[in-house]
């Protein structure tokens, strides 16, 4: 961890439970635990929640994380898609379009304009201020799985799919 947020090479302890998702917010790190999310920030470990159950105790699912931008998070996986505000303790469900019950979540990303992109195996979504837009193979994307989403410099959108990837500026894609 020499020169990483966390400092040089520092050791956190975490509450007990696996530790199934992580993501870097700047400084921070969220991770996440079948039973609690939680930040680290200069060198410490802070709770931010342990009120849901939509995270399956010793379940094998691909989990994801990711900031908001604003001190909140998102995190979802194989049947579920939470949002955690900042200064709340109880996260809420994100729901709409074909999200997050078919195909579940395998990736977050979030655009230069504040929108939180969700991929999934039935597509793209996205949504800025919990109103859902989808995208799949009617939109011109290869496929309609979607496994990964990486915002290039120029704040592009690069769609991993199972076939290939995808372009996305916002406005028009390429394949």
């Amino acid at each position: 961890l020499g020169g990483s947020p966390l400092g040089d090479y520092v050791s956190v302890p975490l509450p007990p439970g696996e530790l199934v998702g992580a993501a870097f917010e700047g400084d921070r790190l969220w991770v996440l635990s079948p039973s609690w999310i939680g930040h680290i920030e200069d060198g410490a470990f802070h709770l931010d929640s342990n009120d849901f159950a939509e995270v399956e105790q010793g379940k094998r699912y691909e989990y994801s994380v990711l900031g908001d931008g604003s001190g909140g998070v998102y995190f979802g996986g194989s049947f579920f898609l939470l949002h955690l505000e900042v200064g709340s303790s109880t996260p809420k469900r994100i729901s709409g379009g074909r999200m997050p019950g078919a195909g579940g979540v395998t990736d977050l990303g979030l655009d230069a304009e504040g929108g939180v992109w969700v991929s999934s195996l039935r597509g793209v979504n996205r949504f800025p201020r919990q109103c859902f837009e989808s995208f799949d193979s009617r939109q011109d994307l290869i496929d309609d799985e979607v496994t990964t989403i990486l915002e290039s410099a120029d704040g592009e959108l690069l769609l991993g799919q199972l076939r290939g990837i995808t372009w996305f500026d916002g406005v028009a894609q390429g394949s």
